[in-house]
């Protein structure tokens, strides 16, 4: 068995004795994290889906998403009862929603005392109940 030897020094040492250096093995490329969502396109996309919610009920249940009205308090029980998942789902129902009970013209019905209405449009009581004594 030969044994092989390990020469080290400068490079100029090694050029002159015509050793090749040895391969360095590459170094995999560093893989970027995944990509965040930017806050603007998040902002776009939920605006889509608002718009596109409010399409269907507006469609569906003209009477109460025209115009601002105060809704049942559980009124998501009722849509999520009467469209099934596959039709609206429920990330997209709570976005809008939320969304819906925002706007200034919905605070205002509240503030006025409109009646709440059930997605029949029936009746669903006060707008606002007075706190009870404890």
């Amino acid at each position: 068995m030969t044994e092989r030897k390990t020469l080290r020094g400068t490079p100029a040492m090694r050029e002159a004795l015509g050793i090749q250096p040895e391969p360095v093995p590459a170094s995999p490329a560093p893989v970027p994290p995944p990509a965040q969502p930017s806050t603007p396109d998040k902002r776009a996309r939920n605006r889509e889906v608002f718009r596109r919610t409010h399409k269907l009920l507006r469609e569906r249940y003209p009477e109460l998403f025209t115009t601002p009205r105060p809704l049942a308090v559980g009124i998501y029980h009722q849509i999520r009862a009467a469209i099934g998942r596959d039709e609206l789902r429920s990330r997209d129902l709570n976005l809008f929603l939320a969304g819906w009970t925002k706007w200034p013209a919905y605070r205002a019905a509240l503030a006025r005392g409109d009646r709440r209405v059930n997605l029949d449009g029936s009746d669903a009581g006060p707008a606002l109940v007075e706190p009870r004594a404890a």
